[in-house]
Parts: C-alpha cells; structure tokens; sequence
C-alpha cells in the first residue's frame, strides 16, 4: 500500500515545487494515502500532512453528465457571429497528456470586434474554478473561423483544494479533528475550519486564531510527528 500511495502522491507534486522530504504511507486509522511533505526554504518553511487519495477527506460528489457540442453561426447585414459550447478533450492519445478534470466551455465569437471569448469552468481540488480568455479572431471565412492566443498559450492556475490532514507554520497549525470529520463522512469543504480543525491540542485552528508566539520549526517538527505517530497504527 506505502508504494501505491507514493506514487499517488507524485501526482499531487508540480514541477517547481521544492520540498526537502517527502514520504507517503498508508494509514489504516482513516483508511487513505498520507503524504508528508516538509520545506525548509529561505522563503518559508512548512510541514505538510496531505490526503493525496482523498479517502478520508473526500471532494464533492458529482455527476457526469454528456453534453455534445452545440455549434451557433448568426449572419444578418454582414454583421456575423458564431459561438460553440461543450467540453474540451485531448487530441492526443497519450497517458501524459490527458485532461486531469472535465472542463465545459462556451466560447463567442464576433466578426466585427475580431475577438473570440473563451469562458471555463472546471472542478479542480473540490472547488469550482471559473476562468476566461479572449483570442484575436485571424481568420473569418466560410471554412470557420481562426482565432489565436496572444499571450502564447500561457496557462495560470491558482487554487487551494480540501485536502490538508495537518499544516504547520510559524503562524500556527491547522489540524483535522478525525472524529468531526468521520462524523460529516469526510464532505467538509464547505464546512467552517472551526467545525472539524483544531491547532492539536483542542483550541482553535491558525484559519481562526494566530497562536500569541510565532512557532519555531522544532514545535512544528514535535507537532507533526505526534500526528504521524497517531496516524501510522
């Protein structure tokens, strides 16, 4: 189980993320992929307990539904426009390059201002991610229309998932009361930090109170290791 969780936790890690130790385990006591990341960076260091199989803190329950694409053109006077809604999907057959979730699209596009707008929606990390782009319109005939990214394809992603068993700064700790979340059967997304985290010994969590003395790494280190002792039987 440790190997699978390990390599379930590679998939959790982006490329330009700098940890100094990382390690995945199972843990029997809430049944999931625990991953330990700890970074000890100039920048900012952090100790990490993640759910990287959300077994124990599970996303949102959805259902997938095909929807096919629907193509609209409107030409009256010469003035023209042409808008398709649906889902994206690769093109390419390879493992490596698939779509990690399902993305719905709508996209507009209008002869006269020469502009196509993409509008996105994806779920990604238990949160609903809105997100849009606007193309330069540089082809408009009767085979369809060519509209190109003048920003050259750059793809900027900012979200924060559910998935935190444990986290320690010097600003504090958030850390997951087992029995609570047991309790909401894991669905705590949209649930208050106070209702199912502590700062592990049963006050509030750092989401909700700062601690009255920054935290050194020691206290973080001590911290978290009592968790993955607790965790590991």
């Amino acid at each position: 189980m440790d190997a699978y969780c390990t390599d379930r936790g590679k998939e959790y890690l982006s490329d330009d993320e700098k940890l100094d130790q990382v390690r995945a385990f199972y843990s029997w006591k809430i049944h999931t992929c625990v991953q330990i990341e700890e970074k000890d960076a100039a920048s900012g260091w952090s100790y990490e307990l993640r759910d990287v199989s959300q077994g124990f803190l599970r996303p949102p329950q959805t259902v997938r539904s095909e929807m096919p694409l629907k193509v609209y053109h409107y030409d009256y006077s010469g003035f023209k426009t042409v808008s398709a809604e649906g889902f994206w999907v690769s093109t390419d057959t390879s493992k490596d390059k698939q779509l990690v979730q399902q993305i719905a699209a709508k996209i507009d596009c209008d002869s006269s201002e020469r502009t196509c707008k993409e509008r996105d929606a994806e779920l990604f990390g238990g949160l609903l991610h809105p997100e849009s782009e606007e193309y330069k319109v540089t082809k408009w005939d009767g085979s369809g229309v060519v509209a190109d990214d003048e920003e050259g394809g750059n793809c900027n992603l900012g979200i924060m998932g559910t998935d935190n068993i444990f986290s320690c700064t010097k600003d504090g700790i958030n850390n997951v009361i087992i029995s609570k979340v047991n309790e909401l059967h894991g669905h705590v997304i949209d649930k208050p930090y106070s209702d199912w985290t502590d700062n592990g010994e049963g006050g509030p969590p750092a989401t909700v109170k700062t601690p009255d003395h920054p935290f050194s790494q020691t206290d973080c280190k001590r911290a978290m290791d009592k968790v993955v002792s607790e965790l590991s039987f």
